[in-house]
């Protein structure tokens, strides 16, 4: 995001982003097959594994960086995806708060 796009920087987000990150945990995971069929039907592929965050963990926190598709077929229950590049933002703020921290403890 170039810094003279937005018309104001919303700074609500990442308040006691370092407390938040914390109750979202990573993890690894590999895809089940329905999701494989579907994905491989739609012309994409997906790796073996992936290392990231649950969206539903990210939601709890910061419902902002939750998008969601379409479900699968033969599923009313719709895909929920993590904005990675919105959660960068948090991370780079909570990594602020906790120099800070760090640095009130040092002195």
């Amino acid at each position: 995001m170039q810094q003279a796009v937005p018309t104001a920087v919303p700074t609500a987000l990442v308040q006691e982003g370092f407390d938040k990150l914390l109750k979202i945990k990573g993890v690894m995971w590999s895809w089940n097959d329905k999701m494989r069929k579907h994905v491989k039907e739609g012309g994409g592929s997906l790796p073996s594994n992936h290392v990231g965050v649950l969206a539903q963990d990210v939601e709890k926190q910061f419902p902002e960086l939750i998008e969601s598709s379409g479900g699968m077929p033969g599923s009313d229950e719709a895909i929920k995806y993590v904005d990675y590049q919105g959660l960068t933002g948090v991370a780079t703020e909570a990594i602020k708060e906790l120099a800070g921290r760090v640095a009130a403890l040092e002195a």
